[in-house]
């Protein structure tokens, strides 16, 4: 069979899922986008590999013409070539890595031509003049000497101390508002957040925004 991960699923994807039972690891965003695409061309299944259960083919209840199935458990041995069994894991704090849950039963999926690690991407934007790009790791810092004005919240919680590093959360980056670069508006992104809800409906209201900001 066929073994390639997400970011090579381009043109010649077809080829490779038309008729065929195929093996997504993996069940976050690349991997929803990828089921939907092999089911639009033709895949005879679409079977998901989920770890944690926390990406979002794991919540997704209704696929097109039944044809995907969410195994909860990624795959650890491939017999007969073509065939995987997976199994639910759990995270071992004493090993310090994910170890099988022998509590869960296995699932045996037969017949798989091709397996696509969806395992996630590094962003890569060195193609990007460095005064326009925005960085991916910054982190936001409270001005020394800085205080909370007098609010609602004052009587109860009183004057408290910011902490050191400020977390960005899920909806921006420290040197972007709404996809415009803060230092050159010019520039636009359209980024996933970090944990985000709903990944493809922030990337879809992000880039209808844009839209906006270059159409008026």
């Amino acid at each position: 069979g066929k073994v390639l991960h997400s970011v090579e699923a381009t043109e010649d994807f077809q080829q490779y899922v038309k008729g065929k039972k195929i093996m997504l690891v993996g069940d976050s965003s690349s991997a929803e986008d990828l089921a939907l695409r092999a089911v639009k061309l033709g895949a005879k299944h679409v079977y998901i590999c989920a770890r944690s259960g926390d990406g979002e083919c794991s919540d997704t209840k209704s696929w097109p013409s039944d044809k995907v199935t969410v195994v909860f458990g990624p795959p650890y041995k491939c017999t007969k070539g073509t065939s995987f069994k997976c199994q639910g894991v759990y995270w071992s704090e004493k090993r310090q890595r994910w170890r099988r849950d022998d509590e869960e039963d296995t699932v045996k999926l037969k017949d798989i031509a091709t397996v696509v690690l969806c395992t996630g991407y590094e962003p890569n934007i060195d193609m990007i003049e460095d005064d326009i790009q925005y960085d991916d790791e910054e982190t936001w810092e409270a001005s020394k000497g800085w205080t909370m004005e007098n609010n609602a919240l004052t009587i109860s919680v009183g004057n408290p101390s910011p902490s050191k590093k400020l977390r960005v959360g899920a909806t921006c980056y420290p040197d972007l508002y709404r996809g415009l670069l803060i230092d050159n508006p010019s520039m636009m992104y359209i980024i996933e957040p970090y944990e985000p809800v709903s990944a493809f409906l922030n990337l879809d209201v992000t880039a209808h925004l844009l839209l906006a900001f270059l159409t008026g």
